[in-house]
């Protein structure tokens, strides 16, 4: 969120408007509605992007990035849970 003010107040002082968001995957939707929720026009850049081969058996075992993913994804659902509380949208 704050990252998100700070950012939209030096680009707004700067005369843009409109900002190319990189991020993880993970965390691109909840990035862009507070970006959104500032004024500025988000062009999503989303880095990191899970592979869904599911080639090999190994594909389907939990694995230290996969529960490392699942962290991140909790995290992203707790914070659109407190940005929506806050009535960010």
């Amino acid at each position: 969120h704050e990252n998100a003010v700070e950012s939209a107040a030096l680009l707004r002082a700067a005369g843009l408007s409109r900002v190319l968001l990189v991020t993880s995957a993970v965390h691109m939707p909840r990035a862009a509605m507070e970006f959104r929720a500032t004024g500025l026009t988000v062009v999503e850049a989303p880095v990191g992007l899970a592979s869904e081969s599911g080639d090999a058996w190994g594909d389907w075992l939990p694995s230290a990035p996969a529960l490392a993913e699942s962290y991140a994804a909790l995290y992203e659902l707790l914070g659109r849970a407190v940005a929506a509380r806050r009535g960010v949208r």
